[in-house]
């Protein structure tokens, strides 16, 4: 598995730059590993780098825990997200250590969201996003065509003014956004949403109103032109 570097300023002036880089994981003897998951260490060979004085390089690890490891970060229990946040802790604190320019180490160790450290809270931002952005579906056009719809129907077209205020199509910037849009969002739709778009027959107003959701997002000839 590949993952890309991390890079981070420590200050709106650039004082530092910080760069997260995931290297190659020593694989462990199938009778030391005592995780079957894997998470983010540090590497043990150079796990810090200064390079010309402005740019700190921190080396990652991504692989399986040995027993020693599950009781040096404390892991022995709890979720990956939880066993991680913890060894976040220790990585966190062994690079503040090991710091031997004091500004820069202000700057990590100095609170920065939430609470907690710039150092922390990027440990956390870098991990959770190389483990928690990918996904396989089965079903991806289903899953986004669901995903739309709910984006519709809570932020573009207002189910409450459908229902109470006898909503007008002709009025309604939903419509107008969407029609903008339908290239590029329609595709995720299922065809039979789309089935009737090239009827050339008008409704009356009053079938209009009377229409389901679905159906005045997926077809084009009840939206005006502009």
């Amino acid at each position: 598995m590949l993952f890309r570097d991390y890079a981070f300023f420590t200050d709106a002036g650039k004082t530092f730059k910080i760069i997260f880089r995931t290297v190659t994981a020593q694989e462990e003897l199938g009778s030391n590993k005592a995780t079957k998951a894997r998470f983010f260490v540090l590497d043990g060979d150079t796990p810090c780098e200064m390079k010309d004085g402005k740019s700190l390089i921190i080396r990652f690890q991504y692989r399986e825990l040995n027993n020693g490891e599950v009781k040096k970060y404390g892991v022995e229990g709890g979720s990956n997200t939880s066993r991680q946040e913890k060894i976040n802790g220790k990585i966190h604190e062994a690079v503040i250590d090991e710091m031997k320019d004091t500004t820069l180490k202000a700057f990590l160790r100095g609170p920065y969201k939430n609470d907690k450290p710039l150092l922390l809270y990027q440990l956390g931002r870098f991990s959770a996003k190389n483990t928690k952005d990918y996904f396989i579906h089965k079903n991806l056009k289903r899953f986004l065509s669901e995903q739309l719809d709910y984006f519709i129907k809570a932020d573009v077209i207002s189910l409450e003014t459908l229902e109470k205020e006898r909503f007008s199509i002709s009025t309604s910037p939903g419509p107008k956004l969407l029609e903008k849009s339908e290239k590029r969002s329609l595709v995720f739709l299922p065809r039979s949403r789309i089935s009737r778009k090239g009827s050339g027959r008008r409704k009356s107003s009053s079938s209009k109103q009377s229409m389901s959701l679905p159906r005045i997002v997926s077809l084009r000839s009840y939206i005006p032109k502009s």
